[in-house]
């Protein structure tokens, strides 16, 4: 497994792949039992949403877990993920400080998936500098560049957009309401944002990796699936928000380009 004889990192990212299944089931697959776990939280549409939203982050997490289990060790997975958890970390006390706190179990649960993916990328015996490759993304395709180039630049125009309008998520989407709670999911996912464009400015220094732009394709998978299924089904563009439609497309755009593009190297 992991393409390691290592037994402790082994057993790290096992651990670590649980804790991201448990939170992508409840989350995506059965928000009523996670809301019932926090007394704080309203069982309303906003919530509702945004949980889903975050359970299908998990999923990505754990896409990255099983590739790796098939490919063997990457760094590029911890340069995202770790980040990612850590800033999750901070989300989490936040909450605790401004609600006089009730998610102990998940705080716990976050902090120990950091410690296991730590522990498991000191004992890769790999640097912790990352070369300079020859040329941008580390490769001469100028299809797959663009597509990356594309990928940045709408990270970077989200992170922009929340700052203008912190709440758009919900002001946008009429079947939303701004609520406190929604407002900081929204938060938690401009930290997911800032550890995305980690992600790619990494990618941009040392070349184009498997296992993030393949994270990056099942992520925008799910999401595209989502924006298909409300056209399908008549709720249309007209009865959600337009702009993160927009956006999840051209995301989808740009990581099937990258990936098709790329994949082969991978």
């Amino acid at each position: 497994m992991f393409k390691t004889d290592d037994r402790v990192t082994q057993i790290c990212l096992f651990l670590a792949g649980l804790i991201f299944m448990m939170y992508a089931g409840l989350m995506a697959f059965n928000t009523g039992f996670f809301i019932e776990r926090y007394p704080t939280f309203d069982n309303d549409a906003t919530n509702r949403y945004f949980i889903v939203w975050f359970g299908l982050n998990n999923i990505m997490f754990l896409s990255g877990i099983y590739y790796m289990g098939y490919k063997g060790l990457n760094r590029g997975f911890f340069v995202f993920t770790v980040p990612a958890q850590v800033l999750t970390v901070v989300w989490i006390i936040m909450a605790q400080m401004r609600t006089g706190g009730d998610n102990y179990t998940g705080l716990i649960l976050v902090i120990l998936s950091v410690a296991l993916l730590m522990i498991a990328r000191l004992r890769m015996n790999e640097p912790f500098s990352y070369v300079k490759a020859d040329v941008a993304w580390g490769t001469s395709d100028s299809v797959a560049r663009a597509a990356l180039y594309g990928s940045l630049a709408l990270q970077l125009v989200i992170l922009v957009g929340y700052f203008m309008q912190p709440n758009g998520l919900m002001e946008n989407n009429p079947n939303l309401e701004v609520t406190e709670a929604g407002s900081h999911f929204a938060l938690g996912l401009t930290f997911l944002n800032v550890s995305v464009l980690i992600a790619l400015l990494y990618q941009l220094r040392t070349g184009f990796n498997g296992v993030l732009i393949t994270m990056g394709l099942v992520w925008h998978i799910m999401f595209i699936s989502i924006v298909m299924v409300n056209v399908a089904t008549s709720q249309g563009l007209d009865n959600g928000d337009p702009l993160l439609a927009l956006a999840i497309t051209l995301g989808f755009i740009f990581s099937a380009t990258a990936f098709f593009r790329l994949q082969k190297s991978f």
